[in-house]
């Protein structure tokens, strides 16, 4: 979401449009975000209308969660940012404030208690339609076929590995063929030298990347980094 909604201030940037038009499941997880905050919000509404003793108590616990949320979400609220782990705080204070009013709904008669039973499920899929989605539109699958793909050739080769002194990562000839960016990528995906440790626990091995070093070390195994960025 940061790469559209850069700021609390402005509406979404054009592309976002064309995001939901591309993408059916992005556009099927709005319906749904929609659909549940609206359900939500008007439902809300009406039981306040039916308990309109209720409302300070409602109106003092509105405002703790939004001020809290904004105290949370204040320092990355007004700039572009890739940080997705610092809403988890804030969000916490915007769940409470469902929870409180979906309590509320189970307590009361037949009806409110069938439309707790349609926001809770509702709500789940909500979460894990956009889960599905995080995953897909962020790094966390490429990452992790990268490090399958690293694991899969450390293990297959472990016992000629060892008996180097050098991993080397070398590059595609050809440099307009880079995928990812090449031993570059690979420096960060594997944690430098700290992978070794975990794939070859005792063995006295460094690793060597092209980038740095154009010049392959004596008594270097040598992996090729599109075998681990490219494969699917």
């Amino acid at each position: 979401m940061p790469d559209y909604f850069i700021s609390i201030l402005k509406p979404p940037i054009p592309e976002f449009y064309k995001l939901l038009k591309n993408l059916p499941e992005v556009k099927t997880y709005f319906y749904f975000f929609i659909t549940y905050f609206f359900t939500l919000g008007v439902s809300a509404f009406y039981y306040l209308i039916k308990k309109i003793r209720q409302i300070k108590k409602v109106i003092y616990i509105v405002l703790f969660s939004f001020i809290s949320f904004f105290i949370f979400i204040g320092p990355i609220g007004f700039f572009h940012h890739k940080w997705m782990v610092r809403l988890t705080i804030p969000l916490i204070f915007v769940i409470f404030i469902q929870t409180y009013f979906i309590t509320k709904f189970i307590k009361q008669g037949k009806f409110w208690k069938i439309l707790a039973f349609i926001l809770i499920p509702l709500y789940l899929y909500l979460n894990i339609l956009g889960i599905s989605i995080h995953e897909s539109s962020s790094t966390f699958l490429l990452e992790s076929r990268f490090t399958k793909n690293a694991k899969k050739i450390f293990g297959k080769n472990k016992n000629k590995i060892i008996k180097h002194q050098f991993i080397y990562f070398k590059d595609p000839d050809d440099i307009t063929f880079n995928p990812w960016g090449g031993s570059k990528k690979l420096k960060i995906t594997l944690g430098n030298q700290n992978f070794i440790t975990h794939y070859f626990p005792g063995a006295k091995i460094e690793a060597v990347y092209e980038f740095e070093n154009k010049k392959i070390p004596k008594n270097s195994y040598i992996v090729n980094s599109i075998d681990i960025l490219l494969p699917y």
